[in-house]
């Protein structure tokens, strides 16, 4: 029978995110397009990937007023974080920007912060 690695395994952490408190992630890989199409295509447009982009998004289930300290000092500053994410593929360690944070505050569940972010340049010695 097959291995099955559950989301409960998967680790992330810096840019001040704890793995302790992050319920659910999201991991999302894209290229951007480049047009190369020609007249002698044949009729078909000709697409090519250019730049990568990785975007994570993480919910973090709030237990006190401390737990977005890390998270909001990120998105204030705008510096890049260190951050490493184990996944199905194995880990990833890139520089990342939060992009955005967002708080919950449901009647009857917990609050959660919702974070993006997104691979950014290293910063500068």
């Amino acid at each position: 029978m097959p291995k099955i690695r559950l989301g409960k395994d998967a680790t992330i952490s810096g840019a001040g995110l704890d793995n302790d408190q992050i319920r659910n992630v999201s991991v999302d890989f894209a290229k951007a397009e480049a047009d190369v199409s020609v007249r002698g295509g044949g009729g078909y447009r000709a697409t090519v990937g250019t730049l990568k982009e990785c975007q994570i998004t993480a919910e973090i289930v709030v237990h006190n007023d401390e737990d977005l300290d890390g998270v909001r000092d990120a998105f204030e500053s705008g510096d890049p974080e260190d951050l490493t994410i184990s996944d199905v593929g194995g880990a990833i360690s890139q520089p990342f920007e939060v992009m955005s944070l967002s708080v919950t505050q449901e009647l009857e569940g917990a609050i959660v912060g919702s974070v993006t972010l997104k691979t950014t340049a290293e910063a500068d010695a």
